[in-house]
């Protein structure tokens, strides 16, 4: 963060993080949820194309989702 008035930027990547008691593996999934939620949505549910955008291949993402619960 490069000022005072980027802090709030922080809140709006990682909300959960200001909850006492949350850990670094659960934040983890929470963001990496988030970011695959939003790729899919971006890429209207084509699973190749959202593995793309976000650099893993299309195998990784599936194993990623099934793991997070998050089947369409």
């Amino acid at each position: 963060l490069e000022s005072l008035g980027d802090a709030g930027k922080t809140d709006l990547l990682f909300p959960a993080l200001h909850h006492e008691g949350l850990t670094l593996e659960n934040a983890t999934l929470q963001l990496e949820e988030r970011m695959i939620r939003q790729a899919l949505e971006r890429c209207r549910w084509r699973r190749g194309d959202a593995a793309e955008a976000l650099g893993l291949n299309l195998r990784t993402l599936q194993r990623k989702m099934k793991r997070l619960g998050m089947g369409r």
